[in-house]
């Protein structure tokens, strides 16, 4: 059918009417936002046996909330029956991306629909269980093919250790 502006096919959809036969079902779901983080994350990774806190906040007072963090359940403590918190020790799951689910009771006590994931794009990666985790840090050997410290013109005024947040100050030559 041609466009009616101009006239030619272009290709778009256009619709006069649209009817729906049967009955509309509104899947509305409570859950107003959920997040994870974790105390002992770095850089977004955590290890088998940390613990995952999970935030949900509803868009009205719920009865009971239960997350579902790598397929370990656990129940939501909430003082208004909006915020909810919970904490999941992930002991004895695999690595990958943290999968989180959030089932709820309304103030009525009706089962509302699932969701999975977070809203605000918050996101965790466990890596594995720590008996294999390998500290390079304090394993680790440098050796410098020069010598870089100290450079000339200056010295450091204290012990200067890795790590540390002692800066030299220059010398007279």
């Amino acid at each position: 059918m041609p466009d009616v502006l101009y006239g030619i096919v272009r290709g778009v959809f256009e619709l006069t009417e649209f009817h729906i036969y049967g009955e509309r079902h509104q899947i509305d779901n409570l859950v107003k936002s959920a997040s994870i983080t974790s105390a002992q994350a770095i850089a977004g990774k955590i290890m088998t046996g940390d613990t995952v806190d999970v935030s949900v906040t509803a868009k009205k007072p719920l009865h009971q909330v239960t997350v579902t963090v790598q397929g370990l359940s656990a129940k939501a403590n909430s003082a208004d029956g909006v915020n909810w918190t919970a904490a999941v020790k992930l002991d004895n799951v695999p690595p990958g991306n943290i999968r989180l689910a959030v089932d709820y009771l309304d103030a009525t006590g009706k089962s509302g629909p699932t969701m999975y994931g977070t809203t605000d794009g918050s996101k965790l990666y466990i890596a594995g269980d720590p008996a294999h985790f390998i500290d390079v840090g304090k394993v680790a050997t440098v050796t410098a093919s020069d010598k870089q410290w100290p450079a000339p013109g200056w010295a450091p005024t204290r012990s200067v250790t890795c790590c540390s947040t002692a800066t030299p100050t220059p010398t007279a030559t």
